[in-house]
C-alpha cells in the first residue's frame, strides 16, 4: 500500500516555497499507506530516473526493486502532491553498540535559544567506531576557533 503521485513525462517546476518538489513519479513507503504529514522513503520511477550503479549489480539490485528506485531520502507528504525532503534514511552514527540518529541530536541542540544552526555527523573513533560530532553556530558567539577544516561525512 502506498500513495502514488500521478505520472507525468514533463518536467514539473519546484513548489513556490522552494523547499519541495514534485518528482516524475514517487511513492513513500513505511510499511503502509502514508497520509498527510507522514514521513517515508522517497521511491521514484520514470523516464530519466537512475538506472543503476556503474559495475555494481549488488548495489543496483538493492536500490532498484520492482522497477522503483529507492532513493534513501526521507520525505514528508505535504498533502498537496508535493513532498518535502527531511532527512537521509541511512544517516546513522554507530557508536559502540548504539545507533544514534543525527537529526534527533540536531533537534535537541537546535531547541536551545542561543543556537542558530547545527549539523551532527559521525566521525571515526578508535574506541567507539564512530563518535557523535556536532557543529553548532551560535546566535551570539562567545569564542571563535580557527580550524584547518571541518569534519565531513
Amino acid at each position: 500500500m502506498a500513495r502514488v503521485i500521478p505520472h507525468t513525462d514533463t518536467c514539473v517546476p519546484m513548489h513556490t516555497s522552494g523547499t519541495t518538489a514534485r518528482p516524475t513519479r514517487a511513492i513513500l513507503t513505511r510499511g503502509g499507506k502514508t497520509a498527510t504529514g507522514d514521513v517515508g522513503e522517497s521511491v521514484l520511477r520514470g523516464l530519466g530516473v537512475f538506472t543503476g550503479y556503474w559495475n555494481n549489480t549488488d548495489a543496483t539490485a538493492a536500490a532498484i526493486r520492482h522497477g522503483w528506485f529507492h532513493t534513501s531520502d526521507l520525505a514528508r507528504d505535504g498533502g498537496d502532491g508535493y513532498y518535502s525532503l527531511v532527512d537521509r534514511k541511512m544517516d546513522m552514527v554507530i557508536t559502540a553498540v548504539e545507533n544514534v540518529n543525527p537529526i534527533e541530536v540536531e533537534q535537541v541542540i537546535d531547541d536551545h535559544r542561543e543556537v542558530s544552526e547545527v549539523a551532527v555527523i559521525g566521525a571515526p573513533d578508535t574506541a567507539w567506531g564512530e563518535a557523535v560530532v556536532a557543529s553548532v553556530v551560535f546566535k551570539t558567539p562567545k569564542r571563535i576557533f580557527f580550524i584547518e577544516e571541518l569534519l565531513r561525512p
